[in-house]
């Protein structure tokens, strides 16, 4: 490296109009340096000429732009502390500043950089050719990350309309092709939080309605989809809880007061497992039958069948664990107690993790938003 500035530095020195020069992508050594993230260089070019932080490539860009656009903090740093006043120069062609270039490319980063250095706060309430401020931008990513960052700056002007009068709720209620994730959900609770109430509840009804009207338009293969898959599983459930009612633990008495009896008929592990082995039994079967009955288009019959069949497929999947459990802790339990009950707690516990790590991402969206998180808008089918 050190090799590499000496020789940038002879050239500089010999030929300094090299600095001004353009390659073949339009541009610039300083350009080049900080694409690179080479912040040595980027220190030797700015000693050698500060005016080269002005500079932009074909493209319409500065490095301070190229710097936001790669999410590099410590070379932005440097162009500032050289030439403050570069930061604040827009794009060429769009009249986006680093900051609406930092969002677009999702640079959290650089976001928070920027937030945090008073002299770059005026980029923040600063439009593009169409009005756009950087808030627009975040709320069309649906980036939640850099929106509560930017959410947080208490001089954001969180109703500010673009040219097409559209404010950043507007612009997230338009991405509706992430209307049905939770990152649209996050990110439509955290920009409609600071709105009025009456406002936020009209935007609440309007995602309400398209989420419902989404959800009619590909109800019919989300539900064939659904149904083909769980009634697999139940099937499958059903087989083995249905085998292993005729294949007790420990087998059957020969003695011949007890023929034909289960050997452990009487202990209370054998019973737990007769009958969460018929629980998780009838719950399957009960699933497969009502497979069959899912031919209506109905939303709302379709989103109680839903909601049915994914409490029995539950119950079943819990049953089935805890046989599992029961079974072998009846048979081991004389032996080898300790792993019996290890077995029958992983068991138990089992189906509690499932759910927990199947509910995760929701989990995270709750615990990041509070109590303003709007499970009404997370659809159900």
């Amino acid at each position: 490296m050190h090799a590499l500035s000496d020789i940038i530095k002879k050239l500089l020195n010999g030929r300094p109009e090299l600095a001004k020069s353009t390659a073949d992508d339009g541009y610039t050594p300083l350009a080049c340096a900080v694409s690179n993230n080479n912040l040595e260089i980027v220190k030797i070019l700015l000693k050698h000429d500060p005016g080269l932080a002005y500079v932009k490539n074909r493209t319409g860009e500065t490095p301070f732009h190229v710097a936001a656009l790669n999410g590099f903090v410590p070379i932005a740093e440097e162009i500032i502390s050289t030439c403050p006043d570069s930061a604040y120069i827009t794009h060429e062609k769009y009249s986006t500043n680093a900051l609406h270039i930092a969002i677009n490319n999702e640079q959290p980063k650089f976001v928070d950089f920027i937030l945090k250095t008073p002299q770059l706060h005026r980029l923040i309430n600063r439009d593009d050719k169409d009005g756009d401020l950087p808030l627009h931008y975040a709320a069309r990513k649906c980036n939640s990350e850099i929106l509560r960052s930017l959410l947080s700056y208490k001089g954001q002007d969180y109703t500010a309309n673009n040219a097409n009068n559209n404010n950043a709720v507007d612009e997230v209620m338009a991405m509706k092709k992430l209307l049905k994730t939770l990152k649209w959900n996050e990110s439509f609770t955290l920009v409609s939080s600071v709105i009025p109430s009456a406002w936020r509840n009209a935007a609440g009804d309007k995602a309400k309605k398209e989420i419902k009207k989404q959800a009619i338009q590909k109800v019919a293969s989300l539900t064939a989809r659904y149904t083909s898959n769980t009634s697999l599983v139940a099937a499958l459930i059903a087989t083995i809880t249905f085998a292993a009612a005729f294949t007790l633990p420990g087998g059957f008495s020969n003695d011949p007061s007890d023929a034909g009896l289960p050997i452990f008929a009487r202990k209370v592990a054998f019973q737990a497992f007769l009958i969460s082995d018929t629980i998780a039994m009838c719950s399957s079967l009960a699933v497969a039958f009502l497979c069959i009955l899912a031919t209506w288009e109905d939303l709302d019959y379709l989103l109680n069948y839903r909601k049915t069949t994914r409490a029995l497929m539950w119950c079943a999947y819990s049953a089935t664990t805890v046989a599992f459990g029961t079974g072998l802790f009846t048979v081991m339990a004389p032996e080898r107690l300790w792993l019996a009950i290890f077995i029958l707690v992983l068991s138990c516990i089992l189906p509690f993790i499932s759910k927990i790590i199947g509910d995760w991402p929701k989990i995270m969206v709750r615990l990041r938003v509070g109590r303003q998180f709007r499970s009404d808008l997370v659809p159900n089918i």
